[in-house]
């Protein structure tokens, strides 16, 4: 056998499961604890799989472009031919991909998984079905399970006793143990440097934010949520000017990668070289796919997510011929609620823009309103102003959502911060973003509102509009569905 047990990060990435039934739940149940995004296409579900909640649920009948933008696939089908296709289909577009008991087609293996903390063990089959591990004299993941009490449960003795007992029948899995018992010392923590000794709570807690005045705030009302979780904890607020926030003269899309993230990949890399620990940002401003190894750690509570066209005092939305953006989600919008007027490129903070407004360069302009409520400017500050509601100006995905980003380790810390029903919006309309691949180079805007138990979602791309309501557990598939009708 030649395959060779990689151990790779899997949270956020997306998995296609094809099929629907028992066997297929399985894959999912075993992946879910990795945090992986999964999307499972078949006809018809088993009742687990209707029943799990996380995963994107697409009743159809598997087609190659499913696999397109996909990490990896699972071809679990009772069809041998149905399969057989999705291996061909990944082979071709060189896509990792696992068909159950169909060896000679996998281009990896599931093992019998142990994970217990830090620890993962994987026991390979050699591509038989991972139950075939639990088999009397091959059960290592089991034995490993009852051996594992050796790390901080001070029954060293009693463990010992146990794998010199089992020696002749474990085989490989006891001298695995043993090392395992024997390193335990040397095992490496993660950001030690910024510890206590004995492993202790964080001493600092570093936080990237950009230089403005906006992201201040922004990053105040963050940390003040997580204070009140962890009064002890001690923060350290590291500022930063991105790339977007010193290029002025072009719109977002033209400036860096047709606008991906520019105002987040810079703080992505500072994440990986452990010069910050977590990243406040927009959620409007984050890019589609995030860095490898960092996730969206804490959620705040939305704020109010509509537009607003801000004019001088006095001044009514009729008589403004020159508006300012540097969305074209929001010019697109205006020439149909405004069409009178010429959208104009402006860029630059708040502060910047409003002075613009001033001087007479622009007779109104197009900001967030969660951004002026959160600077606390109003109407007595000489502004006149219209929100405009999503029925007629539909918002950007995430606006008005404040987030952290960060490695999976500080998600315990940090996740104290998060508002669940934020979060279930939040992926919602970030799940359309990454399936529509949009970015600033495209009009696109996606808004979820829960309602009641369900969940409702509109999106504009283009030209297209497509809405549609579910419950909240099957607010992946919802938003899917929702992309499936604007891509039509």
């Amino acid at each position: 056998m030649s395959y060779f047990p990689f151990f790779v990060e899997i949270g956020q990435k997306r998995c296609l499961v094809v099929g629907g039934g028992t066997v297929a739940f399985r894959k999912i149940e075993k992946l879910l604890p990795f945090g992986v995004e999964i999307t499972v296409v078949s006809p018809s579900f088993c009742a687990e799989i209707e029943q799990t909640e996380g995963i994107c649920r697409i009743r159809k009948e598997f087609q190659a472009e499913d696999v397109e933008d996909m990490c990896f696939v699972i071809g679990a089908t009772d069809c041998k031919a149905v399969n057989a296709r999705i291996a061909a289909v990944c082979h071709a577009k060189h896509i990792p991909v696992n068909i159950v008991d169909d060896a000679e087609r996998c281009s990896f293996f599931f093992p019998a998984l142990v994970k217990r903390g830090a620890f993962v063990a994987g026991f390979s089959t050699g591509g038989a079905s991972p139950l075939a591990a639990r088999a009397d004299g091959g059960d290592y993941p089991h034995r490993l399970c009852r051996c594992d009490r050796a790390y901080g449960c001070g029954a060293r003795s009693r463990e010992g006793s146990l794998c010199r007992q089992r020696k002749k029948r474990t085989g490989a899995a006891a001298y695995f143990l043993s090392c395992l018992r024997k390193k335990r010392k040397c095992i490496p923590s993660r950001n030690r440097g910024n510890r206590k000794k004995g492993g202790g709570a964080m001493k600092k807690l570093r936080v990237g934010t950009r230089k403005s005045l906006l992201s201040a705030k922004q990053t105040e009302m963050a940390l003040a949520a997580l204070a009140k979780a962890h009064p002890a904890l001690e923060t350290e607020i590291v500022p930063f000017h991105t790339r977007g926030d010193l290029i002025l003269d072009k719109p977002l899309w033209a400036i860096s990668n047709q606008g991906k993230g520019v105002f987040a990949s810079e703080f992505e890399e500072m994440l990986l070289r452990d010069e910050i620990d977590i990243a406040i940002h927009s959620g409007k401003d984050l890019p589609v796919l995030l860095a490898d190894g960092l996730e969206i750690i804490g959620v705040l509570k939305r704020d109010d997510p509509r537009d607003v066209l801000v004019m001088p005092k006095g001044k009514k939305a009729e008589a403004c011929k020159i508006i300012g953006t540097g969305s074209l989600r929001r010019e697109q919008c205006a020439a149909k609620v405004f069409p009178w007027a010429e959208c104009r490129l402006i860029r630059g903070n708040i502060q910047t823009r409003l002075q613009k407004l001033k001087d007479g360069e622009y007779d109104a302009i197009l900001l967030a309103k969660a951004g002026l409520d959160r600077m606390g400017i109003t109407e007595a500050d000489g502004y006149a102003f219209r929100v405009l509601s999503p029925e007629e100006f539909l918002p950007a995905a995430c606006q008005g959502i404040i987030v952290a980003e960060g490695k999976r380790e500080l998600s315990s810390l940090v996740g104290a911060m998060t508002h669940s029903e934020t979060q279930y919006i939040f992926e919602t309309e970030r799940a359309v973003l990454r399936l529509l691949g949009a970015d600033c180079s495209a009009p696109v805007a996606a808004f979820a509102e829960m309602e009641g138990e369900a969940i409702r979602l509109r999106a504009m791309y283009g030209e297209g509009y497509a809405e549609g309501k579910a419950p909240v557990a099957a607010r992946l598939q919802l938003a899917a569905e929702v992309v499936g009708r604007l891509r039509k």
